[in-house]
């Protein structure tokens, strides 16, 4: 049974405890793409170089799963307090370095989730072990940021691979890929069928559930506070999400003074959940919220995945008019706000699409996303 290396900052339950950086979002593409390995009698063993939040050492740690294996470094957090925070990223790449050139062979595969800190070490890897890199790129990060040396370095790095896992066909010519020649297959997202395990609230209120970053960058968290001005009493908002300790305040903060100023709690922060309890409380909503600022240039790199999440429990969708998602595949499944006015995303919301059903995508999907992947692991 051939073994598959998987190189990202992977999070579970253990690490959130441990306070390692996370990245919930890449961990359920992670987990969809590691069962699809798994169900096609591969091994897979996932390497996460995170490193801590803050000050302190944690233990490194290895869960092990039937064909799975996810392995978690030392991490080595001791200089943030003297401005040297590179130095515990430093010291998780050096170890993850020194793993893979004495756990890889030649000619084996690594798939590498895109992050911009994993590039010079995978380029590195490539150059000494000669592996087959599957590189999958959720988005281009760089097109966050507005230093134009970070994004010509990030592209130029990301070209440099012969197989890809790419979030959406945008990045086709946004990264030259279809005119090289080179091999690709699309993932939107965990394309995976679920049942609702969860019953609604039994309140006759229409939930509507935000789940993702808090960044102000992208700005989905509050929009959908905006937009809830413009809502009824009938309408109760959940919001789950990740950030920083300032976004997860201010983010309180702006809650306590709507819900203060409306005389009732209208809104509420259901902090992080993952797996599981992700899933079921989804289930429990009525509507996925999906607007983000359409003005950054990320827009035109990346795809909402939570969308595929939403879809399978059952969820009505609203939705920006992020470009990556009108034009898919999913596109009819989803009501488009005309724009980010939160008065028109509130009117989108009110005459929101009933609920299509979603299987019969998702299996073609995913049916489709499995012969690719195969393919790869064969050439």
């Amino acid at each position: 049974m051939n073994t598959i290396f998987y190189l990202s900052h992977y999070t579970c339950d253990l690490s959130i405890k441990q306070n390692r950086v996370n990245n919930f979002a890449a961990s359920q593409k992670i987990n969809y793409v590691t069962n699809t390995l798994i169900k096609n009698n591969f091994k897979v063993k996932i390497i996460s170089p995170t490193w801590l939040k803050s000050f302190g050492y944690k233990n490194g740690f290895k869960i092990i799963k039937n064909n799975l294996s996810i392995l978690f470094f030392p991490t080595l957090s001791i200089f943030d307090k003297f401005g040297l925070k590179i130095i515990k990223v430093l010291f998780s790449h050096t170890i993850t370095f020194l793993y893979l050139i004495f756990s890889i062979k030649i000619n084996d595969t690594l798939i590498v989730y895109h992050s911009l800190d994993l590039l010079l070490l995978v380029k590195i890897i490539k150059l000494i072990k000669r592996v087959k890199i599957i590189y999958e790129i959720e988005e281009i990060y760089s097109d966050i940021q507005t230093h134009k040396r970070w994004k010509k370095f990030e592209l130029k790095a990301i070209k440099d691979y012969s197989y890809y896992i790419l979030s959406t066909e945008l990045l086709l010519d946004y990264l030259d890929i279809s005119s090289n020649n080179k091999k690709y297959t699309i993932l939107y997202g965990d394309y995976t069928s679920r049942q609702k395990n969860s019953e609604a609230f039994n309140d006759n209120l229409i939930h509507i559930v935000y789940a993702g970053t808090l960044d102000p960058i992208k700005g989905g968290a509050k929009l959908l506070l905006d937009t809830s001005l413009f809502l009824s009493d009938k309408y109760f908002i959940h919001i789950l999400g990740f950030g920083s300790k300032e976004q997860i305040s201010n983010l309180q903060n702006d809650i306590q003074v709507i819900n203060s100023n409306l005389g009732t709690s209208k809104i509420k922060y259901e902090g992080v959940l993952i797996n599981d309890n992700y899933y079921n409380f989804l289930s429990k909503c009525q509507i996925g919220f999906s607007c983000q600022d359409l003005i950054n240039d990320f827009n035109n790199s990346s795809f909402p995945s939570k969308i595929l999440v939403y879809l399978s429990l059952g969820l009505s969708i609203v939705s920006s008019k992020n470009i990556a998602l009108v034009k898919s595949k999913i596109a009819k499944f989803v009501s488009f706000s005309p724009d980010n006015n939160p008065k028109n995303i509130a009117h989108t919301i009110k005459s929101i699409k009933p609920f299509q059903n979603s299987n019969r995508i998702l299996n073609e999907l995913n049916i489709n996303f499995e012969k690719d992947l195969l393919v790869f692991l064969k050439l």
